[in-house]
């Protein structure tokens, strides 16, 4: 196995045809995120064992659903967390946002960082090689942002073929409940039917109501069937 990249930074696993991403779970905790592109529960396997000779306390993979598990599986992972699945679709007339929505830059992004981790405990929390994958996962994305003096809240949105994902939303703990969430999700809701996608799909923690009453307020419904973010111990 070739591994090119130095750790606790962004690791690419190649052995042959097969290949897969590791980095560090976030900032906040000794784990490893490891996102398997294409190959084996032998390649998830040998690679796993890799992170935790770099030092992880254990390696979690994204959230999948049911058909993606059973490479995991066989690789020694067990479920670890779950997530609800939200969607709509994106036909008829969309609410504007109550707040000025715009294309976030570099200080932006810093401050994102920020944000991401003030809004979260530890295990959720993404970091920031977390947001760029978070932004990197679609062909097209767009990073939305709301400002007053500083950086209020931002969305990473983005669309592969006809769906569009809200792949990470926060919003400053001291900016909350003034409308900057509503704002950024139905500004990811026009971006996304801009780019002629026909459904918008979002995941949360099942135990964060408030996220799931505001989803539901903008026309969103829970799918059945969560995911799972699967873990294996090192």
């Amino acid at each position: 196995m070739r591994v090119k990249g130095d750790w606790p930074g962004l690791l690419t696993f190649r052995s042959g045809w097969a290949k897969a991403i590791g980095r560090p779970w976030n900032d906040a905790v000794p784990d490893a995120s490891l996102r398997l592109v294409r190959g084996s529960a032998e390649f998830v396997d040998e690679c796993s064992a890799e992170l935790c000779r770099l030092g992880a306390r254990s390696v979690l993979s994204p959230p999948l659903d049911r058909s993606q598990r059973s490479v995991w599986l066989a690789a020694g992972y067990r479920p670890e967390l779950t997530l609800d699945v939200h969607s709509r679709d994106l036909f008829g007339a969309l609410a504007p946002p109550a707040h000025a929505v715009v294309e976030g830059d570099d200080a932006d992004w810093q401050a994102a960082v920020a944000v991401d981790d003030a809004s979260f405990t530890d295990r959720w929390r993404m970091g920031e090689l977390g947001l760029a994958e978070a932004r990197d996962a679609t062909p097209k994305s767009a990073f939305l942002v709301v400002r007053d003096e500083r950086l209020l809240g931002f969305v990473i949105v983005g669309t592969a073929v006809t769906a569009a994902y809200l792949q990470r939303i926060a919003v400053a703990p001291d900016a909350r409940r003034a409308g900057v969430g509503r704002s950024l999700v139905r500004a990811a809701v026009a971006w996304g039917a801009a780019q002629g996608a026909t459904r918008i799909v979002l995941n949360t923690q099942p135990d964060n109501e408030a996220a799931a009453r505001l989803y539901r307020d903008e026309g969103f419904e829970c799918s059945p069937g969560a995911l799972s973010v699967l873990a294996r111990s090192c």
